[in-house]
């Protein structure tokens, strides 16, 4: 389950961009540092549920939004069979990837 805190994170950074806001500006709002909220986005921190929804609220999103839906193909596969959208698919290639490749060793 691990695969899905990046995905997480790149919605929420999408919804953050949408609105003009800052990683500053968002960390303010839900109670978070602008470190925590760049970790966040880049799934490399794990998100309590009170804080998603706090997400949701102040990114005017719902929470389903913010969800990856649930697959049971990995998120290699998903990304072989096009499941992930391409800008989902371009940041898993870059952020996400890499770091898997680097566990296997």
């Amino acid at each position: 389950m691990e695969w899905m805190y990046p995905r997480i994170g790149h919605r929420i950074r999408r919804a953050r961009l949408r609105l003009q806001f800052t990683q500053a500006q968002l960390g303010q709002a839900v109670g978070l540092t602008r470190t925590s909220i760049a970790n966040i986005e880049l799934g490399r921190q794990k998100i309590m549920v009170h804080t998603l929804f706090q997400f949701a609220e102040v990114l005017h999103v719902s929470v389903a939004q913010l969800l990856p839906a649930y697959e049971e193909a990995s998120p290699q596969d998903q990304v072989d069979a096009g499941v992930l959208a391409p800008d989902e698919r371009a940041f898993y290639e870059r952020a996400v990837q890499p770091r898997l490749e680097k566990r296997e060793l």
